[in-house]
């Protein structure tokens, strides 16, 4: 029963000033979270939609912008669940990631079981939104991302774009968004510098999402797989030789 104005906000008469003012919606924030996201109307997935991608939202022609640091972290359902709806393609092109949970362990499920007698950890130090965005621009300029790892890339979409089981493969923009990905994970492992590995290592969950398969086929990770480690051998060859 979800509504977009739930999501974006809603412009309501004030009694008070006689005038009508907008009431912002949870979207006005630094983190968002979409529980079951695939549970809502198309309605709602194309309010979202347009936050994602504009970082702003359109309310009675007025348009209101986001904050700096917006960004979208969602769950689903299974897609074959009553009740869902499938998300857009060009919504899904607007996640980052898609990382699938798998079952605990035994040993894992022990320990959360443990952790409940234990008192909670007070919480960390928050950090601001200005030390985010100074951290943001250090990175992007200090962590070097060779001309192979672009190459590396575009081979990839290529292979992608060639494979005969994909009907819609990877857009320009998730190479583009790939790359502050990369190098976050090579700050992540120790590294100032992109590596082949960190391309294998986030291949899948950057790129299996946005991939739209021929009838029947569903494990779009089988078919990042496949068209990656060809080129991952490649460029790991090419940085050797260098």
């Amino acid at each position: 029963d979800l509504l977009p104005s739930d999501v974006t906000g809603v412009t309501m008469f004030d009694p008070d000033s006689k005038s009508f003012a907008f009431r912002r919606g949870p979207v006005f924030a630094n983190i968002v979270l979409a529980d079951e996201i695939n549970r809502t109307s198309p309605k709602v997935q194309a309010a979202l939609l347009e936050a994602m991608a504009e970082k702003q939202v359109t309310i009675d022609n007025e348009t209101h912008r986001l904050e700096n640091l917006f960004f979208v972290m969602a769950t689903q359902n299974p897609v074959d669940l009553s009740g869902t709806f499938p998300l857009p393609r060009a919504q899904l092109d607007r996640f980052l990631f898609k990382i699938k949970l798998p079952a605990l362990s035994r040993a894992k499920q022990l320990e959360v079981l443990e952790k409940r007698k234990t008192r909670p950890a007070a919480p960390p130090a928050a950090i601001t939104p200005e030390a985010i965005v100074r951290a943001r621009a250090i990175i992007a300029e200090e962590v070097a991302i060779s001309p192979i790892i672009h190459e590396g890339l575009v081979d990839i979409a290529e292979a992608i774009r060639a494979d005969k089981r994909v009907l819609l493969a990877l857009s320009t923009r998730a190479l583009v968004l790939a790359l502050p990905a990369l190098q976050v994970w090579a700050l992540v492992n120790g590294r100032d510098f992109v590596s082949p590995r960190d391309l294998k290592s986030l291949a899948i969950p950057l790129f299996s999402h946005r991939l739209e398969l021929a009838p029947g086929l569903k494990d779009g990770d089988a078919v990042v797989t496949e068209c990656i480690n060809p080129v991952i051998e490649s460029i790991t060859r090419r940085t050797l030789n260098r």
